[in-house]
């Protein structure tokens, strides 16, 4: 057993590069080894053996340079073979980069693109069921914007997404206040509350979609926003105001987040859902409505739901965006819109 000062000596030669035949054969070849007999195999004794060969003066350098000579082919076949052996090891992860590559990097690009698509106006033509020999600068501007809703937003996609925030709404509250949706819109929303058998009062300034809605029994009021909360003196057992702040300037939101904390009894849910900026994919899309005004980043929502007075808010991402987009490590850029949802503070 080496003591104290022998294992530092032992320390140093291995990190000077002394064989560890060498060093080893040392101690198994000193007194100390020799009187314990402990037994080794013939290839460690041809080591150690050939080691101090290597060390006899002025010969045994030229023995050693001779060894390595002979040895050389050997080592070639052995190098040759671990490399292979790491390349088929490293195969796996180097398909990864790849992989990535291609999901990040575009495909080759000529000069230029060009996409041919079919007409967006048919079919949104059918769904709002305008005839097609009316020319469409003879509409409204609500009707052509009404239009431009049926081109671009899926009214089932919008309902199905739209489902996630049932579990938010106090049933205690809505079995006996109706809930109130700031700009409705089509209504997938005020539908929604219809089969969960929740009453419900709709607003927007549009009144197109909501003859239909009128027309199906629902109640909806033609108005800005500001104005009927303004005006209106109900309570409510919550509120909603899905995809609408983007098309309001920051006093605008403030002053309807003003307006309807107090029309809304304690402990009722507030849902304020508007795109997501984090996600590249939602904000390439953002500007396609013309009526939208700016994007607004999750936390300056939140703040202004707070500062109106609600309270135990988060912010939901919903809506995830395609298959097979990359956008990098930070999940919120995966989704394509968030909702702050809060509720009306007891105060």
């Amino acid at each position: 057993m080496p003591n104290g000062d022998e294992r530092a000596t032992m320390l140093d030669a291995l990190l000077r590069g002394e064989p560890k035949s060498w060093i080893l054969g040392g101690l198994r070849y000193g007194a100390e080894g020799r009187a314990a007999a402990i037994p080794v195999g013939d290839a460690f004794r041809r080591r150690y053996l050939a080691q101090r060969t290597f060390r006899w003066p002025v010969v045994g350098p030229l023995i050693e340079r001779a060894a390595a000579l002979w040895r050389l082919p050997a080592s070639l076949r052995y190098f040759r073979g671990m490399e292979q052996r790491l390349a088929t090891a490293r195969a796996p992860a180097a398909t990864a980069p790849a992989r990535i590559d291609a999901a990040i990097m575009p495909p080759p690009l000529g000069d230029t693109l060009e996409i041919v698509a079919p007409s967006h106006l048919p079919r949104a033509r059918e769904k709002s069921r305008i005839a097609p020999d009316v020319p469409t600068s003879s509409l409204s501007r609500q009707a052509r914007y009404a239009l431009f809703e049926d081109a671009f937003y899926d009214s089932s996609i919008v309902s199905a997404k739209q489902r996630v925030y049932l579990p938010y709404l106090d049933r205690r509250l809505a079995a006996s206040l109706p809930f109130l949706d700031l700009g409705c819109g089509r209504g997938e929303f005020l539908r929604i509350l219809r089969g969960e058998h929740i009453a419900s009062v709709g607003v927007d300034i549009n009144p197109v979609p909501l003859a239909a809605l009128r027309a199906d029994g629902f109640d909806v009021q033609v108005q800005d926003l500001i104005a009927f909360l303004g005006a209106d003196t109900r309570m409510y057992a919550g509120a909603a105001s899905l995809q609408v702040v983007e098309h309001l300037d920051a006093e605008r939101i403030e002053r309807m987040l003003a307006l309807v904390a107090p029309r809304l009894v304690p402990g009722a849910v507030l849902i304020v859902e508007t795109p997501n900026p984090l996600s590249p994919f939602a904000l390439a899309q953002f500007h396609t409505d013309p009526t939208h005004i700016a994007p607004i980043p999750p936390e300056r929502m939140r703040f202004f739901v707070e500062a109106a007075g609600f309270e135990r808010s988060r912010t939901l991402f919903q809506a995830r965006v395609p298959a097979g987009q990359f956008f990098g490590p930070d999940p919120k850029a995966y989704y394509m819109d968030y909702a702050i949802i809060a509720f009306r503070s007891a105060a």
